[in-house]
């Protein structure tokens, strides 16, 4: 159990600049359901807040935690894939760099 506080802790971390946290998740969750007016919607989500039992939490919690968990790996996997594209394309480079560099010295050479 500790390793997953962990690795939440650290996900939560990395992604404090993007403002994700339980409380924006609770209110997207509220606002989902919510049918009223706007000016009366936080309100409600107080209300809604108090109304939760200990097994909504929790549910609530992993939902959040493994929503976290997802965006994380697909950070990671786009950041692969990205760097992945960046090496190939400095391949490519370096593949054309060495044939225009035969080319020219065969020019070289038939001259």
């Amino acid at each position: 159990m500790s390793g997953l506080k962990n690795i939440l802790e650290e996900v939560t971390k990395r992604n404090k600049d993007k403002k994700i946290d339980f409380e924006g998740y609770l209110q997207e969750q509220h606002a989902s359901q919510y049918v009223g007016a706007f000016t009366l919607m936080m309100e409600d989500f107080n209300e809604w807040l108090d109304e939760l039992d200990i097994d909504e939490w929790i549910d609530f919690g992993d939902e959040f935690a493994q929503d976290l968990v997802n965006k994380e790996i697909d950070a990671q996997r786009n950041y692969w894939f990205e760097s992945t594209l960046v090496e190939r394309s400095l391949a490519s480079l370096r593949r054309k760099m060495v044939y225009k560099k035969i080319e020219l010295l065969k020019d070289r050479n038939t001259k």
